[in-house]
């Protein structure tokens, strides 16, 4: 289950998890010296069940005045709403889901995700990975999501209102199952939306990204992507003066790149920690499963070298981990990109990026 910063920052799970409720009547009966007990009837309620709940009392005109951002700072003009925090993201989904958008989606977002460019990498992740988690859930047996999710479950069902611990954690996976098959149908509605085949697309909408089913990546992959794109265009500015004398200095730009910008990454990428190291692998993301290698082709050397060097990593290292091989290529002595790349790739499971 995602717990991502935005979440945490606004106290998002804290309100409503139902250990915090449990706790909160304690504290509240030791202070008061009478029982109390703090109660919540729509806990096995989804955001889509409570728009339909809403609508079945005619309480539909009341959805576009209430506030579900956490990031409310964000908001532009007279919209109420970000657009892009987990919290909005799970909001406009569920409207979709239960076919009150246009009672939700009336001008109160200063962003439309699904139509607009998404310029924040982190509004990105937190879109990918919210998709992503829906889906499996929407595709989870009653078991596999026992398994997944045990940690989680062991903190919650000794507090909901349940019949036992079997009864409780059934309970949880009817939810979290109904949500995830809930956000799939919004899918399909938003793309029945959107998705008009007489005009382009924008570039790095949400519905491009569902589009290209930008969610079923791995996270190692997304990351290596990631990594290669800003590496492409620091690595040709550190060495616009003077090229390196060997492949060291490469690796100490690619170090000094994740350096720099892992803070960004953990931002992006909220499993990514790196172990920045010299040793093989050249760099590695610990939690991420990603490898890096970095191989640099001076002019005159001989591409079967490189090749020979690469094919060594891809043996050397466990199937399981994803290798990004950041080759700096100044005088073109790779001609044909793709044909490399297409050789490599091809062999497991790996990002060739070619850096001029």
């Amino acid at each position: 289950m995602l717990r991502r910063q935005d979440l945490i920052n606004a106290r998002a799970s804290r309100t409503t998890h139902p250990k915090t409720h449990a706790l909160m009547s304690d504290f509240l009966t030791e202070v008061h010296e009478k029982p109390v007990k703090i109660l919540n009837p729509f806990w096995q309620y989804t955001k889509k069940d409570v728009f339909q709940l809403l609508d079945r009392v005619q309480g539909r005109d009341l959805i576009s005045s209430t506030v579900s951002c956490s990031k409310t700072f964000q908001r532009s003009g007279p919209a109420t709403h970000c657009g892009c925090c987990f919290q909005c993201i799970d909001r406009q989904f569920a409207a979709y889901a239960s076919g009150l958008q246009n009672f939700d989606n009336c001008g109160i977002y200063s962003t439309n995700i699904f139509t607009d460019s998404i310029d924040s990498p982190e509004t990105k992740t937190t879109a990918l990975d919210y998709i992503r988690q829906a889906i499996s859930f929407a595709q989870s047996t009653d078991d596999g999501f026992y398994y997944n999710h045990l940690n989680e479950l062991a903190d919650i069902v000794d507090y909901i209102d349940a019949d036992g611990e079997q009864d409780a954690g059934e309970k949880l996976w009817q939810l979290c199952n109904r949500h995830g098959k809930q956000v799939v149908e919004a899918i399909k509605e938003i793309r029945l939306k959107f998705d008009d085949p007489c005009y382009k697309v924008q570039s790095d909408s949400l519905l491009q990204l569902i589009a290209d089913r930008e969610y079923m990546k791995e996270d190692s992959r997304r990351l290596a992507e990631r990594i290669a794109e800003r590496l492409s265009q620091n690595i040709p500015i550190a060495f616009q003066r003077h090229r390196p004398s060997n492949e060291n200095e490469v690796n100490d730009q690619v170090q000094a790149f994740l350096q720099a910008d892992n803070g960004i990454l953990q931002r992006e990428f909220p499993s990514t920690t790196f172990a920045l190291s010299k040793v093989i692998p050249d760099h590695e993301s610990i939690k991420c499963g990603l490898l890096i290698e970095a191989k640099y082709v001076k002019k005159g050397t001989a591409l079967s070298k490189i090749s020979d060097g690469i094919a060594a990593d891809i043996t050397k290292y466990s199937s399981n981990k994803f290798i990004l091989f950041v080759v700096y290529d100044p005088d073109r002595g790779i001609t044909q990109d793709d044909l490399f790349r297409k050789d490599i790739e091809s062999k497991r499971d790996c990002l060739v990026s070619i850096i001029r």
